[in-house]
This record gives C-alpha cells, structure tokens and sequence, in this order.
C-alpha cells in the first residue's frame, strides 16, 4: 500500500505548524512533524492553505443530517455516519433522549445492530449514551417528563436485554 502524506498546517495540541506533515502508512499515522523529503512512490496532498487537524470525538450527539437516534434505521446511521465523517468527527457517542422503554429499547438494538455489522465507513459509533429514563425530574432538563422512571432494576434489564 502506498504511504499517503498531507502537507499543510498540522495542529498539535500545543501549536500549529505552519509548514508540517502527516504521513500515513498502511491506514495508520506514521509520522507528523515538521515537513521533511517524502518518499518518491508516496501519494502526495498539498493542503498548504487547510488545517490538518485530529478527528473530532462527539460524545453527546442526538442524531444528524434530519435524523434522530431515537427512531433511525440502520440506513439512517449510515447517512448520519457519513455526514458526521465529511465534518471531521471520527467517532460519535449516539445519545438517546428519555423516551418510552420500548422506543428506548428499540433504539438501542437498532444502533447496537449498526455497530456489530462492522460495514462503517465514516463516523465510528463507540457506545450508546443514554439521558434516562432514570432521572429526577426537578432536573429533566428536556427530557418527557411522562418517561421518566424511578430507578428499578428490572426496567434496567428490560431495556438492556
């Protein structure tokens, strides 16, 4: 596989390089530094004018792109993945709103079908966060009020299972 090599200004956690470089060899990150010689059979991408920026990690996300996580189809993820990918989010942590334990179980399986199908292409989904039912009301936020439960194992289980 050829390296491929980004030149541009690389954003480090402490500093941009203005004349820096991202090499990547056999889809891992080989080298960022500085620019330096590249190697005369590597695919070469000059970003001169562009940032070179790490992926973004969305840990809070409700959906994208029109679609919610609550009621998408596996069609839908792939859509919303896709999207979140042409933004610069590598990797997403879908989060469902408190909603009944059927929509919410529901959700659940349809997301957790998504990630074990190992066909993403775009954004990696990295868990599911779920915002209740198990909260306290005085501070639901945005949650449905109507949805929210009292913390009880067995509903826990049922919306696991």
């Amino acid at each position: 596989m050829k390296k491929r090599v980004f030149i541009g200004k690389v954003i480090l956690k402490d500093r941009i390089l203005q004349k820096g470089m991202v090499e990547i060899e056999e889809d891992k990150i080989s080298y960022v530094g500085e620019r330096k010689e590249v190697d005369k059979d590597s695919e070469v991408f000059y970003l001169e004018d562009f940032f070179i920026s790490p992926g973004f990690i969305d840990i809070h996300i409700h959906g994208s792109y029109g679609r919610d996580f609550l009621n998408s189809s596996f069609n839908d993820m792939e859509e919303i993945s896709y999207f979140l990918a042409s933004k610069g989010v590598t990797s997403c942590l879908p989060t469902l709103a408190t909603s009944s334990l059927p929509e919410m179980k529901k959700a659940i399986y349809e997301i957790e079908k998504y990630i074990s199908s190992n066909v993403i292409k775009g954004t990696k989904f990295i868990g599911i966060h779920l915002e209740g039912p198990f909260l306290n009301p005085d501070y639901k936020g945005a949650q449905r009020e109507d949805a929210i439960l009292k913390p009880d194992l067995n509903s826990l289980n049922e919306l696991l299972s």
